[in-house]
């Protein structure tokens, strides 16, 4: 779903756009593009293949005048973020006799 609506949603105006010599595709990807998420690999996966898509879309002369832009936002403090920072701290605490 995270690659597949895009792409179909951008394959189904793109006719247009190039008939017009003008349009805009904007992506909302997410950092997962260029870091994986644990337990989210089929996600990731996904989003860095949409992305994929999108720099071909930008690159190619045919979709001349058609700007491609994809925006990566930072990090926003969610429960799947939390849980994180939290596992990553009990893995990396130092064992209590050295403190």
């Amino acid at each position: 779903m995270n690659m597949i609506t895009p792409k179909r949603m951008i394959q189904k105006t793109l006719d247009s756009m190039i008939a017009k010599g003008f349009g805009r595709i904007i992506n909302i990807a997410s950092v997962s593009v260029k870091m994986p998420i644990q337990g989210l690999d089929l996600s990731s996966g996904a989003r860095v293949g949409l992305s994929s898509f999108l720099s071909e879309v930008s690159r190619s002369p045919a979709y001349k005048g058609i700007t491609t832009n994809q925006l990566l936002p930072g990090s926003f403090l969610t429960e799947k973020l939390e849980e994180e920072f939290t596992v990553n701290a009990e893995k990396n605490a130092a064992p209590e006799d050295e403190i």
